[in-house]
């Protein structure tokens, strides 16, 4: 968290490097959500619109927070609304490409994560860099495999390593990195099949892999980021877009919850918010693999 220094002589130049940037930012974000909302009442009407922005907000304030949940909880629903798959998993995915880094930023700003240097920095670009290996298989596979068969595949996963982090959430593990490559592939591979499941997946594997569970939100956020990259530029060399009608809605609610995530982060203790992301791992595999077969 940036704080003003105490040199009265100084706080005038800081509050126009610092506090004047900070306040246009905060002003071209609330331009952009309006001028999002505006488009979508004509598009969709005031109804359909709130209920768009208000299911995303919800979302991504618990991805953003938790590290997971956001596609893992939209996709089915839109799906149900009658989207098709390649409209679904697109839209998803570039929504999440801009909250992912203002997420990201969000948690530094806050002391949650310390993306300038350390092991915290090269555990994001260790991660960042191997989504690259698991999105160009996973989106191929996207486009070939039944939905039930990836569901199953996630829902399984992250069950199991929510109960691996439930039970061992007293207990740091040593930091891993051989772990942290090994979830960076899976992770990054179930992002680009389905829109979901990296969240739960590289969340859970670095509080596995020795890194603190704060920090972990934060590093997932940016790397997560990073992968939807990779992946809109593979669907997109298979003529597939993200459709803007449906990724418009997704923007505007998840953008707006960004600055709320960091705050509830910071102010939880670390024991108990790993044992909270473990229990959120479990709900979300027992739901996912519920969906498929329940």
């Amino acid at each position: 968290m940036l704080h003003p220094p105490e040199d009265p002589c100084e706080q005038e130049q800081w509050a126009k490097e610092m506090v004047c940037p900070m306040v246009n930012a905060k002003m071209l974000l609330g331009l952009f959500l309006l001028v999002i909302a505006a488009g979508m009442y004509v598009l969709f009407g005031p109804l359909a619109a709130l209920a768009m922005i208000a299911t995303a907000f919800v979302a991504e304030y618990a991805d953003s927070t938790l590290g997971m949940g956001y596609g893992t909880t939209l996709a089915p629903v839109l799906l149900a609304l009658g989207y098709p798959v390649t409209e679904v998993v697109p839209a998803l995915l570039a929504s999440e490409l801009i909250t992912g880094f203002l997420a990201g930023l969000a948690h530094h700003s806050e002391g949650n994560v310390n993306l300038r240097q350390g092991k915290h920095l090269r555990a994001t670009i260790l991660l960042s860099v191997l989504s690259v290996v698991g999105v160009l298989a996973g989106a191929n596979l996207a486009i070939s495999l039944p939905k039930a068969a990836i569901n199953t595949y996630i829902g399984a996963m992250v069950l199991m390593l929510g109960l691996w982090v439930l039970l061992l959430r007293r207990h740091i593990n040593e930091l891993s990195w051989w772990r942290l490559m090994v979830v960076g592939v899976v992770a990054s591979f179930n992002k680009a099949m389905s829109g979901g499941g990296y969240g739960p997946v590289v969340t859970g594997g670095q509080l596995a892999s020795g890194i603190e569970a704060k920090a972990a939100v934060g590093i997932t956020s940016v790397a997560e980021g990073v992968t939807c990259v990779a992946a809109l530029a593979v669907f997109a060399c298979n003529g597939i877009y993200p459709e803007w009608h449906l990724t418009m809605p997704l923007v505007a609610g998840a953008v707006a919850s960004v600055p709320f995530t960091a705050i509830t982060v910071k102010r939880a203790g670390e024991r108990r918010f790993r044992g909270i992301l473990g229990i959120a791992m479990i709900l979300l595999g027992a739901l996912t693999l519920w969906r498929v077969w329940g």
